[in-house]
């Protein structure tokens, strides 16, 4: 465990708490836990009972990353989306858009170590899209995404 850094996250494999580094000294590792409390351990506990979660080196990469329209979306002439109407066509696209910002809005805030707000701005993406295909298509501009979250909401409440 030579490449520790201030910043990095790690979980107990026995317990699940978390420890977050604030401090190395030689074979000592200080480190805020879940509960606010600071904790001391050494290198080889660390290694032993501990796994890495989260590694502040890639946290800088991590921000700059676009992760609601990413480079890798962007191949060629056409974006992928642009691809996909060409191959189904703008209404089976619309649904498409509908289903997705259904999926990221009911899952929002249930995967580990994401903001909500990034499933929110997905889903607001795929939703814009709908609107604007269905406007430049002049598609009546049915709200089916909105119903179709508000309906799946009252049957879990």
């Amino acid at each position: 465990m030579e490449d520790l850094k201030i910043g990095d996250v790690f979980e107990s494999v026995i317990s699940k708490d978390r420890v977050v580094i604030q401090a190395i000294k030689g074979d000592i590792i200080e480190g805020e836990d879940d509960s606010g409390g600071f904790k001391s351990i050494t290198r080889e506990v660390l290694k032993y009972n501990f796994f890495r979660v989260f590694s502040s080196q890639k946290s800088e990469e991590a921000r700059e990353y676009d992760y609601i329209n990413p480079n890798h979306y962007k191949k060629g002439d056409l974006e992928v989306w642009e691809q996909m109407v060409k191959l189904w066509g703008v209404e089976a696209f619309v649904k498409h858009c509908e289903m997705c910002a259904f999926k990221y809005r009911m899952r929002m805030g249930a995967k580990p170590e994401q903001p909500i707000e990034r499933d929110l701005k997905k889903a607001e993406w795929y939703e814009a899209k709908a609107n604007e295909l269905r406007f430049k298509e002049g598609f009546v501009g049915l709200e089916n995404i909105t119903k179709a979250f508000k309906k799946a909401s009252d049957k879990m409440k």
